[in-house]
């Protein structure tokens, strides 16, 4: 008997489980999770001497257990390397860290963010 692919045979509801995509968030799901640099104590104070208050509410930080985009850029505002990374399937933002989504920062702000002129 051949060996079933579970990627073909498995019902449509589930295929893109499978393929590693989370289906149950929505673009308006991920828009409720996120917060800002200003609204977050720690990180305003972190960055208050190099971004203006207007600025910080310009820096969209994800809150905990938002999912992560497959493929999407992020940096992380609690590593003091602050150095953009690109995320694989299934991950979660985690306490303890502040992942900003790049598709949703000006660039100029995040080219200071990853310090980069």
């Amino acid at each position: 008997m051949p060996k079933r692919d579970p990627d073909i045979d498995a019902p449509d509801r589930f295929r893109d489980d499978l393929q590693g995509r989370d289906i149950r968030a929505t673009p308006a799901d991920r828009e409720l999770a996120i917060t800002t640099a200003y609204e977050l104590k720690e990180v305003n104070r972190s960055l208050a001497d190099t971004f203006t208050d207007d600025e910080l509410k310009e820096i969209p930080v994800l809150r905990e257990g938002t999912p992560l985009e497959q493929g999407a850029t992020y940096v992380d505002l609690a590593d003091e390397r602050r150095e953009a990374f690109k995320i694989n399937a299934g991950h979660r933002a985690e306490a303890g860290h502040y992942y900003v989504p790049k598709n949703r920062t000006p660039y100029p702000i995040w080219n200071r963010l990853v310090e980069r002129e």
